[in-house]
């Protein structure tokens, strides 16, 4: 099972709402979601994936952007019904008061830092226990949680600087920048997990707002002949200034649509890809938000592929 953990940002919420509307996320995809600020398209993705019943979870107590800070306004956008899985993150003021009306199995907790395992005696106080428990690879944390579901999370996505340092990446017989992402799929079993957990193509870092870039890099996860999922990082070239993004958009797309037809065979088309090479195809230019919101939605349709089985289409 996988649990992309995402930060609420709008075009990851639009991005998850198309996923499940046209049918290409399933039971094997539970995002887990950290608000950063109230927003109407939140609200939106809660009630889609309740009218799917689907699972998602959202943090209870989020450690990064401004939601966190508006606490007398806090949740006046969701449902008044509530229909999604509570998480909170056993590092970030936790009292007791915050597992006011839950029941234990029906909540997840996320343990990031080794010395938050004292909380697991206060849960142990309360007589509740997490469904899914996401912690990093720490042999320490592990053992503190015991028999408690476990869900390995990683921070796959090796953020550079600047969108130009891809170019450092070590490139593949083709020249492109090409890295390995995540074999967690392969392994979270036989490890002693019973899900994964990563932050997609974005990382953990998290950044209020954006700024315009010098180059346009677009990041595309695929599978190698051993089923390990792989990344590659399509880089624009003229990179001297940051004028005229729409034809720095084209030329890193272009190495994309290239390389998509030169192994299309072996690749499973997603959504997200067929809508960038629609993009190179009609020449037109979304926006850097929505080539986030693409990558993004070819990962976990991606994954959610080989969590059903791989079915030919």
């Amino acid at each position: 099972m996988y649990f992309p953990y995402l930060r609420g940002k709008q075009y990851e919420l639009i991005a998850l709402k198309e996923l499940l509307t046209e049918g290409l996320i399933g039971e094997n995809i539970i995002p887990i979601i950290e608000p950063v600020k109230e927003s109407s398209q939140f609200t939106k993705v809660i009630e889609c994936f309740a009218s799917k019943n689907k699972m998602l979870g959202i943090i209870k107590n989020p450690e990064v952007g401004s939601y966190k800070k508006e606490k007398d306004n806090q949740r006046t956008l969701f449902p008044t019904k509530k229909n999604y899985m509570d998480a909170i993150l056993m590092d970030n003021e936790i009292d007791e008061k915050m597992f006011d009306n839950i029941e234990t199995k029906k909540f997840s907790s996320i343990f990031k830092r080794p010395d938050s395992i004292k909380l697991v005696d206060m849960l142990s106080s309360l007589n509740i226990q997490p469904k899914y428990t996401l912690i990093p690879d720490d042999s320490r944390i592990k053992r503190a949680l015991g028999d408690f579901d476990k869900v390995i999370l990683r921070d796959n996505f090796v953020k550079q600087k600047r969108n130009a340092d891809y170019l450092k990446v070590p490139k593949d017989t083709d020249g492109i920048p090409d890295e390995f992402f995540s074999d967690d799929h392969l392994f979270f079993k036989e490890e002693g997990y019973v899900g994964f957990s990563d932050y997609s193509i974005i990382g953990e870092d998290y950044l209020e707002s954006g700024f315009a870039p010098v180059a346009v890099a677009i990041h595309i996860v695929y599978f190698d002949q051993s089923d390990v999922l792989r990344i590659k990082h399509f880089v624009s070239d003229s990179n001297d200034d940051i004028n005229d993004p729409a034809g720095k958009f084209g030329e890193a797309l272009e190495k994309l649509v290239n390389w998509y037809e030169e192994n299309k065979k072996e690749m499973h088309m997603t959504e997200g890809l067929s809508q960038l090479i629609n993009h190179f195809h009609l020449g037109t230019y979304p926006g850097l938000g929505v080539v986030k919101k693409l990558s993004l939605m070819h990962h976990l349709e991606l994954v959610n592929w080989y969590l059903e089985g791989k079915p030919e289409l």
